[in-house]
């Protein structure tokens, strides 16, 4: 009986699918009880995209499987093929690609609405009642009424944006109805999987479906195994999907483990700045600061940051640092940790209209929980105006999470 289902296995490699069928339909008649014909017939429909075959095949399979430990591999990658079948069919749906670009016309608009009525009070609470030379009279009416008619306009925009997000939300929702079910079922069963909790995650930001993506963040937060990179990258689809404060939540628990992740930080700036939320991008910007120092998008955060506050004076110090006052622009395109050595590769160049001097920069490469692991310097040469010099700082400590520097 075993020979039958391998040779049914090697059946289905070889392409021969209606002889493969045949196979395993005799292998479950000589073998009856045995749950890894179903989940091998399971996941070969899944292959070809035929999912209802697949499902009742995983159920068939999953009932004989129950709880034996021999089966758990096997009922695992069925599970998931099914799952990734769905997703797949999902996928293929063309208002999956387009709820994206749906939903950030909604937000536009509610955001312009928000800042547009913001601007026009307070020009009208500045120079409502007062008497004015013609020229700034003629200024503040030619201004009132720009705003005025951006707003008129952004709100007869918002109901038709309304609705078109929640007819593509609705046919989203069932376009991967699907797929979310079967990844939950999955995760009931495998519930240590932090691959498909970040997967399914982002597939909660894609439908738009708040709740469960309020749990998914908080297991998240729970699984030590999800690295900061992954809840990065998870928390910039959020973003990318317009779902600022699921994206800043991910974030915050990214940044908690490892308050040096650089991409983290500046994600977290950028949302807290769409969210205008000054005192959070305030700190956040800071801490950015503390780790990327000489890169013109750090000093461009904090530019904005004190915009925030009203600031005048500090946004325009800022702005100034970040055009040419730095100096040394540095930017960090890599961070390779392997076992025995970690390498930061990036480059620095002279944004200034005048050459600069050679400098040294000072790296400290970190672990999880931003201890210094090594520290090493990187000699820059001097650099003639919009000269550049690639860098590469290695380090015989193996695995490091972040890095900072500074210019000594």
């Amino acid at each position: 009986e075993p020979e039958v289902l391998a040779s049914a296995l090697r059946t289905w490699q070889d392409g021969k699918a209606d002889s493969a069928v045949a196979l395993f339909h005799l292998a479950s008649r000589l073998q009856p009880e045995d749950a890894n014909v179903p989940l091998f017939m399971s996941m070969m429909y899944a292959s070809q995209k035929r999912l209802d075959s697949a499902s009742t095949y995983l159920e068939r399979g999953i009932e004989l499987a129950g709880d034996d430990p021999n089966y758990r591999r096997r009922k695992r990658q069925a599970m998931l093929e099914l799952a990734r079948g769905h997703d797949a069919v999902g996928f293929e749906s063309p208002v999956t690609g387009q709820i994206a670009r749906t939903r950030i016309l909604r937000d536009s608009l509610e955001r312009a609405i928000t800042r547009d009525s913001a601007m026009l009070a307070g020009l009208i609470a500045e120079w409502s009642g007062k008497q004015l030379r013609p020229e700034v009279a003629q200024a503040v009416e030619r201004d009132s009424t720009m705003l005025a008619t951006r707003l008129s306009s952004a709100r007869a925009a918002l109901p038709a944006a309304e609705e078109a997000l929640r007819t593509d939300s609705a046919a989203v929702a069932q376009a991967m109805g699907p797929a979310l079910r079967s990844y939950e079922a999955f995760l009931e069963a495998f519930s240590d999987d932090a691959e498909t909790a970040l997967r399914l995650l982002r597939r909660y930001s894609l439908v738009g479906l708040g709740a469960e993506m309020e749990a998914m963040i908080q297991r998240l937060a729970g699984m030590d195994e999800v690295s900061v990179n992954e809840l990065t990258q998870a928390g910039v689809a959020l973003y990318n999907d317009s779902h600022l404060m699921h994206a800043v939540q991910l974030l915050e628990v990214a940044t908690a483990r490892n308050p040096y992740a650089r991409n983290a930080l500046f994600m977290m700036c950028r949302a807290y700045y769409t969210l205008q939320d000054d005192a959070k991008l305030a700190a956040a910007a800071w801490q950015l600061l503390q780790v990327d120092p000489l890169n013109p998008q750090s000093v461009r955060m904090m530019a904005a940051a004190w915009d925030l506050a009203g600031n005048r004076d500090s946004t325009a110090k800022y702005v100034a640092l970040a055009d040419t006052g730095i100096g040394w622009a540095v930017t960090i395109t890599q961070l390779v940790p392997t076992a025995s050595s970690t390498i930061v590769n990036g480059s620095v160049a002279n944004i200034t209209p005048h050459p600069l001097p050679a400098t040294t920069l000072e790296f400290d490469f970190l672990d999880d929980g931003g201890n210094v692991m090594a520290t090493a310097t990187m000699d820059v040469p001097a650099l003639q105006p919009g000269g550049r010099q690639q860098i590469t700082v290695r380090v015989t400590h193996g695995g490091a999470a972040a890095w900072r520097y500074r210019r000594r």
